[in-house]
């Protein structure tokens, strides 16, 4: 069923954009650029969320712009570049600036108008509170008055709508290598998706897109044709309909509290790419982006539910709001300063450029951008670390406590790989070693060193015709702690190139599995074990994946 955005047709919300400066010199910014804070409160029909902004203690930190510091420390050489990447061939250019943004999705006026009865310049905070604790909403909660607490219901509710990167319309998701689609083109195949983790508590948000939608949606759970389930071959022995990845038309059954009967359809983001009748335009400030939304954003038991029943495939470069918020993640076009696709970053003693990544001194850590080069990487783009590396990222949460692997996806088709110590848990500064050292050297079938290739003696195989033999190849390779890559990407330029699933050389490394608690927040240390500067640990995506999938007897995990 179509969202509705009551009053959007009528509304005419103003643009402001902004382009970020590329000078080495300090920037003044323009008296006429506004930040999302001054936006949301002159523009028409934000009144209600303006005032939760504000009850919630949320506007200095929504009013940042720039890093002065790193400002100041750029310019006086207290950073300097890495050198040259010993592949790539590219100096280790440092970004020039470090700007904060983020992204609010509000719900507007006329909707809390009709579901208070009440005008929106007489709605108060507490009318909110008190509506939020009736339908059920974070019950977890505190209903006192102190809305900055970020325990109390009202701040729950709030920074669920706020992600601190910014996310332009044509950034909301990263189209690129997917299945079925030619990186050079702009159309939609199978779905795609981001998950973000929110402002405030940390909780993920989901933002997908497919060639079904017809947009772009917030907690969106379609039945997907996945070769799994209702999908299989006994169900719907039509290859194209029973494993093509595309939407069927269902949606997954509620798993607890909701609030509307419909919520899995998800919730529409106005943007002029909408097709939908009610199209307007976001609204957009030097920090960021306000987009209006038609339903109640909430992270429901449902929700939760929903993202602790799926696979969580995360690129590693989405970890980090700096990626987005200075035009360094999976650009469409080359860097318009220093090197052509390659950025590095400093170590962290000198100065964290990362709030969620602690880079050790010894670390050379880049970030390729793969653009235009065909690589064998979900969405193109990877990080590529050398040196005596030790850095410490920091993971996205899980949404329901429970039992989960973590993989760490590999591409091995490198002669110059590494070996690394995986550590992962809750203290930062303590973390236990995760199983052995892992050989980034290894792929499904061959074993790639500078000097010579050896058998890997995985026992990959390719794919056959016979799916039941195929399931006991994938369950050799999980008994040796790696798994194919995805089906989902391609390996190349056009659409006919093979999927990450078909290539011998990528691979999935399951590198811990055990219990996880919601609401707490883990770390994943990665330290080089050998002694050569010039090897490289290549990182391109991450899954956190719950046992209900990965060891679900009844629907095995998908292929995808």
């Amino acid at each position: 069923m179509k969202q509705k955005i009551f009053y959007l047709i009528a509304l005419s919300l103003g643009i402001s954009i902004v382009t970020y400066a590329q000078d080495t010199e300090p920037i003044d910014q323009p008296t006429e650029a506004e930040t999302v804070v001054q936006e949301l409160r002159k523009a028409q029909g934000f009144t209600v969320f303006s005032r939760l902004i504000e009850a919630c203690g949320l506007e200095e930190e929504l009013s940042k712009v720039r890093d002065e510091a790193y400002e100041q420390a750029y310019l006086q050489g207290q950073v300097t570049d890495l050198p040259r990447h010993p592949s790539v061939g590219q100096d280790g250019t440092l970004p020039e600036h470090r700007y904060y943004g983020f992204t609010l999705f509000a719900e507007t006026d006329a909707i809390w108008e009709a579901l208070l009865g009440k005008q929106a310049a007489a709605i108060t905070v507490t009318d909110i509170k008190n509506y939020l604790t009736g339908k059920g909403l974070y019950p977890q909660g505190n209903k006192d008055d102190d809305y900055t607490n970020q325990n109390n219901i009202v701040n729950l509710f709030t920074t669920y709508h706020i992600l601190p990167e910014r996310l332009a319309p044509d950034r909301l998701v990263i189209h690129y290598n997917e299945y079925g689609r030619n990186f050079k083109e702009k159309y939609c195949t199978i779905p795609v998706e981001e998950l973000y983790t929110t402002l405030g508590q940390p909780r993920l948000l989901k933002i997908y897109e497919s060639a079904e939608s017809k947009g772009i949606y917030l907690n969106r759970f379609p039945v997907l044709r996945n070769g799994r389930g209702q999908f299989s071959a006994a169900n719907a022995p039509d290859d194209e309909l029973r494993n093509d990845y595309h939407e069927s038309g269902a949606f997954q059954p509620a798993k607890g509290q909701t609030l509307t009967a419909d919520e899995n359809q998800g919730i529409l983001v106005a943007t002029r790419d909408s097709t939908e009748q009610y199209v307007c335009d976001n609204v957009s400030a030097i920090n960021g982006v306000i987009y209006p939304i038609g339903t109640l954003l909430a992270n429901t038991e449902n929700v939760q539910n929903q993202l602790g029943s799926q696979r969580l495939r995360f690129d590693v470069s989405s970890l980090f709001p700096e990626m987005m918020n200075n035009e360094i993640r999976s650009p469409r076009d080359y860097y318009p300063y220093g090197a052509r696709d390659i950025r590095a970053f400093p170590a962290s003693t000198d100065y964290p450029y990362f709030d969620n990544l602690y880079i050790a001194p010894g670390s050379q850590f880049y970030y390729l951008s793969g653009f235009g080069r065909g690589w064998a990487n979900y969405q193109g783009d990877e990080f590529n670390i050398v040196g005596d590396f030790d850095f410490t990222l920091q993971l996205p949460p899980v949404p329901v406590s429970g039992e989960y692997e973590l993989r760490y996806g590999i591409s091995a088709s490198s002669t110059v790989r590494t070996i690394v110590q995986f550590y992962l848990g809750s203290d930062k500064e303590n973390l236990p070693a995760s199983g052995l050292a892992v050989d980034m050297r290894v792929g499904g079938v061959e074993k790639r060193m500078r000097s010579t290739t050896i058998n890997s003696n995985l026992g990959w195989e390719e794919e056959t015709t016979d799916e039941a033999y195929d399931r006991l190849v994938d369950i050799r390779l999980r008994e040796k702690g790696y798994m194919r890559g995805p089906r989902y990407f391609l390996t190349g330029y056009y659409t006919n190139s093979p999927s990450a699933r078909e290539r011998h050389y990528c691979l999935r490394r399951i590198v811990w599995k055990g219990h996880l608690e919601a609401g707490k927040t883990y770390y994943l240390r990665i330290k080089d074990c050998m002694d050569d500067p010039q090897l490289e640990l290549h990182m391109d995506y991450l899954e956190w994946c719950p046992s209900n999938v990965y060891d679900n007897p009844e629907v095995p995990e998908d292929i995808w």
